[in-house]
């Protein structure tokens, strides 16, 4: 703030310092937090980067100098997290192509008149933030609750792999 020589441009940094604070705070209760999946830290450090690059952007503006250490972080940061997402992204969408077969199989099974439902079962995931990581799922015995809602939601007797 002593680099600033204008009070004006002071202001423009209250809103985004404030929103820097709740991001951090957001991140802080998440790590004291006992039991959290590491998919939840994503909106809160998502939140904390585009703050942080707002800053640093209105920042720059202010103090002209500063221009190329911010770029050159602001491209570190994302080489970094783009590196982490995009094996994400990737493992999330196959899931999300297996899933799809899954229920395409139970609805051409269903249409041909079959009671008893056999599917390819997915694979388990091995990211840590795929959605399907650590929730119930299909499984050979066809009293598991999971089983049984899904065989009772898509109206047939059994589902099994």
């Amino acid at each position: 703030m002593f680099l600033i020589k204008d009070k004006k441009e002071i202001r423009k940094l209250l809103i985004p310092t404030f929103y820097f604070i709740v991001a951090v705070i957001s991140v802080l209760v998440l790590i004291i937090s006992p039991l959290v999946s590491p998919r939840s830290y994503f909106f809160a450090i998502s939140c904390l980067i585009i703050v942080v690059i707002n800053l640093l952007l209105l920042i720059k503006n202010i103090v002209p100098y500063f221009s190329k250490l911010i770029f050159i972080g602001i491209i570190s940061v994302f080489i970094v997290f783009g590196y982490y997402y995009f094996y994400a992204f990737l493992d999330i969408r196959k899931t999300y192509y297996q899933v799809e077969k899954e229920i395409n199989m139970i609805k051409v099974q269903k249409k041909e008149g079959k009671r008893n439902i056999f599917v390819t079962r997915h694979k388990d995931s091995v990211n840590q933030y795929n959605a399907i990581t650590g929730t119930a799922n299909l499984t050979r015995n066809k009293e598991d609750w999971y089983t049984a809602w899904y065989a009772k939601y898509y109206d047939v007797d059994s589902i099994d792999y």
